[in-house]
């Protein structure tokens, strides 16, 4: 089947809209009548201006933020699935939340992995006016100056200069 591949500032649009609902382009592209995914990041590379770029990682921050809603919803909802349920309903209050939190643990992956606001990481970093230091002290009274003497030969010739 043929892909479109003309480039209009419409159906850039219409592909940053679905993305913003949290769509992926690969899911979005593959849609009849859509560019393929390359021809999409094609028309972002060749952008002097570099307003398509930023139009996407606007759609980019959209998709994330549903993705975060989607997290929130989905613990939620199976906390009210559970109060509506009849006492002999399909699934314990445990199956319901185990599920939930899979659900939720895998929306958070994939949410970590779409924005680094989101990633479970912690940088260390330093800038001119307070950079990182790293300050080591090591207690050598506890040894004899023939240790010190024999630890500074061996240093000396594990590293000659």
């Amino acid at each position: 089947m043929h892909k479109n591949s003309t480039f209009s500032q419409e159906l850039f649009d219409a592909i940053c809209n679905q993305v913003g609902e949290g769509c992926s382009v690969r899911s979005v592209c593959s849609a009849p009548g859509m560019p393929s995914k390359s021809t999409f990041f094609l028309w972002i590379r060749s952008d002097q201006t570099g307003e398509l770029s930023a139009q996407y990682v606007r759609a980019k921050d959209a998709r994330a933020q549903v993705f975060f809603d989607d997290i929130a919803h989905a613990t939620d909802h199976a906390k009210q699935e559970y109060v509506d349920q009849e006492e002999e309903g399909p699934f314990t209050a445990g199956e319901l939340m185990q599920a939930a939190k899979i659900k939720a643990d895998n929306l958070k992956w994939i949410l970590s992995r779409m924005d680094k606001k989101y990633a479970d990481t912690t940088i260390h970093k330093g800038d001119a006016e307070d950079p990182v230091q790293m300050n080591t002290t090591v207690d050598l009274s506890k040894y004899s100056i023939d240790d010190l003497r024999k630890l500074a030969a061996a240093a000396d010739q594990a590293d000659p200069k």
